[in-house]
């Protein structure tokens, strides 16, 4: 189920503004947040965040998940 979903795997190396149509596609409760790779984040739980960690040339750097 769509409501399910917590992770993207297939998003690595795709452009993050296809990621966040595809992650809003299957997940409307979530609020997508950009941070360029190596970034410090806190440590909380979010579950309705997805963090998407971009590379220099604006593709997704790693699995993008919930929390």
């Amino acid at each position: 189920m769509a409501e399910d979903k917590t992770s993207w795997p297939d998003l690595v190396g795709k452009p993050k503004e296809e990621a966040e149509a595809k992650i809003k596609a299957d997940r409307a409760d979530v609020s997508v947040e950009f941070l360029e790779e190596g970034s410090m984040v806190s440590q909380d739980f979010k579950k309705n965040r997805v963090r998407v960690f971009f590379k220099s040339d604006g593709t997704v750097a790693q699995t993008p998940k919930a929390g």
